[in-house]
């Protein structure tokens, strides 16, 4: 079994097709699978069991905009593509 925690979020596959996603939240998965609209609250064992193929995902960017650092994007109005860092 995968690890995952809250915040996480899952996809679901049939196969090696993604078709569902849902997120972690208080150690189970609430997530829609358009039954008119309802959100369940599933054990994530229940999703692992009704799909072939359950991959968890932990979001990983900092916060904190102190500590962020510099970006680099590129700028292909200016000058071609050239890349700019921005602060």
């Amino acid at each position: 079994m995968e690890k995952f925690s809250d915040g996480d979020i899952f996809i679901a596959y049939y196969g090696a097709q993604p078709v569902h996603v849902g997120m972690i939240v208080d150690g189970r998965a609430p997530h829609s699978r358009g039954e008119n609209g309802n959100v369940r609250s599933d054990q994530v064992r229940t999703i692992q069991k009704l799909f072939t193929k359950t991959e968890f995902l932990r979001y990983a960017g900092n916060r904190n905009t102190e500590s962020a650092g510099a970006a680099e994007a590129t700028d292909a109005c200016a000058r071609g593509s050239e890349v700019q860092r921005v602060a």
